[in-house]
């Protein structure tokens, strides 16, 4: 892409400009542009680094223009501006002779040159933050952590380090609350290097914290994860269970039991949680009482049952995930749950079905459904499967592996291996 976008924004001769001497008036025209920045004369400012461009700049004062008047733009809130800028230093530096790799390229470079590289991608970041394209941003500012971790060039002080930090921790929890099987989150401590250094740390856990569990859900939701239910022992009579709500801080590292102001959800295990703007959502699950979809609001400490039309089954070892474009809550596969009597027709029109490669979907804001049945779609298709994992990319919705359906030789089912898109 970078290199389709350098035709239209590239120099001609961008090896001459690279050996250029310095222009004595761009020189003056880049003093006087930082004189108006200072002044906070932002406008002013653009106007005097614009002019560079109109004489011979030495690639330094160029690239130098291409940052301030990005950094000009950055204060004016223009967005889009900073984008264009940044990207045509992000452009120019892709077209320098030598590897592929751009970082492998720009390390021979003076320090300035890399210097000027790195602060395009951190308004990148800031820019595309402000524009709430948060999986970007979040990319990009860790992509800015990361290279001054490669290069040391003193770009990053320690208070920048710390409110980028938090800033991807916030774009993290907020962009990626949607994987709702059973859910391990890579949970980066805010005061160290893990972040950039793709390192596992076990984090403190005090009391009081949650028993010992498995088959339970978590999601993340404004700067907590949230974990409900699950069971201490598995296929097994008199099994533990649980119907408790905690919160983990991923600032503070405390657990915290939540005690809601009215009764929620009974004990289940393999059912799905989501979480969409300021509410968490449960669905399904091995439930042996009533509610099959619930909804529960932490600020307000509710829970709220949701009725559900009767050809909607309750699902159990299914997945689910948020399509944001769509406004709605998508699930797939999984099997009926034997236990849910919250309608007795679940039971009637599900009970002959072992699993189920159904699409459902539900859509928030007007509390609609939308079944897809297996045996409508078109094929090729996945098989019917449980335990698999489910997430969202874009338009499309991506299934991988599982669990298939049961035969005489093999009761239980055999593991899938398939990828699905």
């Amino acid at each position: 892409q970078l290199k389709e976008m350098a035709q239209s924004q590239l120099p001609a001769d961008l090896h001459a400009i690279m050996h250029r001497d310095d222009d004595p008036k761009c020189e003056n025209l880049k003093l006087e542009g930082n004189q108006s920045y200072l002044a906070k004369k932002y406008e002013d400012a653009i106007k005097s680094y614009s002019k560079i461009f109109h004489h011979s700049p030495s690639f330094l004062q160029m690239m130098t223009a291409l940052s301030n008047r990005s950094q000009s733009w950055l204060k004016l809130e223009k967005w889009d501006q900073v984008i264009e800028d940044a990207d045509k230093i992000l452009v120019i530096y892709a077209q320098f002779p030598g590897k592929d790799d751009i970082l492998a390229k720009i390390r021979a470079y003076p320090v300035e040159w890399k210097r000027l590289y790195f602060k395009a991608v951190f308004k990148r970041a800031q820019a595309l933050d402000a524009l709430h394209n948060k999986h970007m941003a979040m990319r990009e500012y860790t992509n800015y952590l990361q290279y001054e971790t490669d290069f040391r060039l003193g770009l990053v002080t320690a208070q920048d380090s710390s409110f980028i930090r938090d800033r991807i921790l916030q774009l993290y929890v907020s962009d990626y609350t949607t994987y709702t099987e059973t859910m391990s989150v890579t949970m980066h401590d805010t005061k160290s290097n893990l972040l950039t250094r793709g390192k596992w740390s076990l984090l403190p856990s005090k009391n009081p914290k949650p028993k010992p569990r498995m088959a339970h859900m978590m999601v993340a939701h404004d700067d907590h994860l949230w974990v409900f239910g699950g069971a201490r022992k598995l296929y097994m009579r008199n099994m533990e269970e649980f119907d408790d709500l905690w919160s983990f801080s991923l600032r503070t590292h405390e657990w915290k039991k939540i005690q809601s102001k009215n009764k929620g959800p009974s004990e289940r295990r393999y059912c799905t949680m989501v979480a969409f703007e300021n509410k968490i959502y449960l669905y399904g699950g091995v439930d042996k009482r009533e509610g099959i979809f619930w909804s529960f609001d932490p600020a307000a400490l509710l829970w709220t049952r949701i009725p559900i039309p009767k050809d909607i089954p309750s699902l159990k070892s299914h997945a689910a995930c948020i399509s944001t474009s769509r406004r709605s809550m998508i699930m797939w596969g999984g099997s009926p749950d034997d236990y849910a009597h919250e309608k007795e027709a679940h039971r009637r029109e599900f009970d002959d079905i072992t699993q189920c490669g159904e699409l459902i979907e539900y859509k928030f804001d007007t509390n609609s459904w939308r079944r897809w049945k297996w045996r409508d779609m078109m094929s090729p298709k996945p098989a019917e499967r449980t335990n698999h994992c489910m997430w969202i990319v874009g338009e499309h919705v991506y299934v991988l592996y599982g669990q298939a359906t049961g035969t005489p030789s093999a009761p239980h089912g055999t593991p899938k291996e398939d990828l699905w898109k």
